[in-house]
């Protein structure tokens, strides 16, 4: 990839980076690969186990517990990717951990604790540059580039290196 076409990438990728900061201000945003696993989180304000529920879009139940050792599943499309870490409900953090990630499983996810709701925005997506192994950036498919995904999670960098 040329030096022209690594910069415009760059440029991109943190316009898109902006632009979800601009549009998410004020909200609890994680960012996940797609494929990969992304915790939601949701603390209480005290440190000790409480009933919780979370919600997709405010309607669609995926998980809730009355007790603190059980872990009921709602009748969402994550009923089979998600898991819960009872371990810390004893310390006031009931995470949401969504596995092997779609990019249609980006939305508002409501945690109901206390009898107060956090409102948590999972963005998912999946960034792959075409490479054009003679050196110059290649923005159509063929049978001589290679794929390269290129994952930011949020509190990582991305450092670009051309030659």
């Amino acid at each position: 990839m040329n030096q022209g076409a690594a910069f415009r990438h760059l440029l991109l990728v943190l316009q898109l980076v902006m632009l979800e900061a601009a549009v998410t201000q004020g909200k609890e945003v994680v960012l996940g690969k797609a494929g990969g696993t992304a915790e939601l989180p949701c603390q209480a304000s005290q440190k000790k186990y409480m009933t919780f529920t979370w919600r997709l879009s405010s309607q669609v139940k995926i998980l809730e517990s009355q007790h603190s050792s059980l872990c009921l599943t709602g009748s969402s499309k994550l009923k089979t990717r998600f898991e819960c870490k009872k371990i810390l409900w004893d310390q006031g953090s009931f995470l949401l951990v969504i596995k092997s990630l779609q990019i249609a499983d980006s939305g508002i996810y409501t945690c109901e604790v206390e009898d107060k709701k956090k409102e948590v925005e999972l963005l998912v997506f999946s960034l792959t540059a075409k490479v054009d192994p003679s050196g110059s950036s290649s923005s159509s498919s063929s049978s001589s580039s290679t794929s390269t995904s290129i994952h930011l999670l949020q509190g990582q960098s991305l450092t670009l290196t051309w030659r």
